[in-house]
């Protein structure tokens, strides 16, 4: 697989080790608009090779256009970290309209982990034109994941035994899917566990890291290698990607494989979480419709 990663921040150079250092790209192709940075992460990539057994093959690109040979291009650029997702969205959609028409004649998919990540998964399929199932947002992957973590640390048990998600907006208005989690097959409401304080702690993690470190990137550039080896490997991977419906983007349970989003599931929200959900698409509708 041909994977291309725009932007070699803390989150694009997570990704594209992951990537490498797992044998999921067969060739990874990398582009920053800092003059040498790409060059620099092949090198350094590639003196990873040997210690993780990676075959894949590294390769720097001067220009952007390079990468319409790729079957999958990651958008991991960014040119500010806002809390206020208008600012946000204001600083980061100019450049995705020049990414977009750089990339003319691309017709793969776009895995966006850009933020707002909801607005520019809706802007970059707007602008692209491809297919809502290949233009692609992490979404509320990340955030399930940290959920399960904070729900067996909870519980004193493996993530591997629990299966529930966010879903909605990557930010302040995602909500847990509760009435429809479980562990170890039993629901999660019969475990005496404080839930919305959980999903609290799940809603602010990110801001938490970054107030410390200034970044995030571990996570979210695992959830980006996951995405990718679930299309590779045409898993079928149940997970919460944001993606363009009803034009609006938010992340909702679908079934990714061999293309992208292969099938939408559908949900059975109680009516607290029909209630959140409302919620949370008005405030990414209002952030899209900031830079109108």
């Amino acid at each position: 697989m041909k994977i291309g990663i725009i932007g070699l921040g803390a989150v694009g150079s997570a990704a594209s080790f992951m990537l490498s250092s797992q044998n999921i790209a067969n060739e990874l192709y990398l582009y920053d608009i800092k003059d040498g940075l790409a060059n620099a992460s092949k090198i350094d990539l590639e003196d990873s090779l040997e210690n993780t057994n990676s075959n894949s093959k590294i390769f720097a690109v001067s220009k952007i256009e390079e990468l319409v040979k790729c079957d999958l291009i990651v958008l991991a650029y960014t040119t500010c970290i806002e809390p206020d997702r208008t600012l946000e969205l204001k600083a980061n959609y100019e450049p995705l309209k020049e990414i977009i028409n750089a990339l003319k004649g691309f017709n793969g998919i776009y895995l966006i982990a850009t933020n707002p990540n909801d607005s520019i998964v809706y802007y970059a399929q707007k602008l692209s034109g491809l297919d809502a199932f290949k233009v692609i947002g992490t979404g509320t992957t990340l955030d399930s994941a940290r959920l399960k973590i904070e729900v067996a640390n909870k519980l004193g048990i493996s993530y591997k035994n629990i299966n529930a998600f966010m879903l909605a907006e990557h930010g302040d208005t995602q909500f847990f899917y509760k009435s429809n989690a479980f562990v170890g097959g039993k629901n999660i409401n019969e475990f005496n566990l404080n839930l919305d304080e959980i999903e609290n702690r799940v809603r602010f993690k990110g801001g938490e890291i970054f107030k410390v470190k200034g970044k995030t990137e571990f996570g979210i550039g695992s959830v980006i290698a996951r995405i990718i080896k679930a299309i590779k490997d045409d898993e079928n991977l149940i997970t919460p990607i944001s993606f363009t419906q009803d034009n609006l983007a938010y992340s909702r349970l679908v079934v990714v494989g061999k293309g992208g989003i292969k099938k939408v599931l559908e949900l059975d929200l109680n009516k607290d979480e029909k209630e959140k959900l409302e919620i949370s698409k008005n405030y990414i509708l209002k952030t899209i419709n900031s830079i109108k």
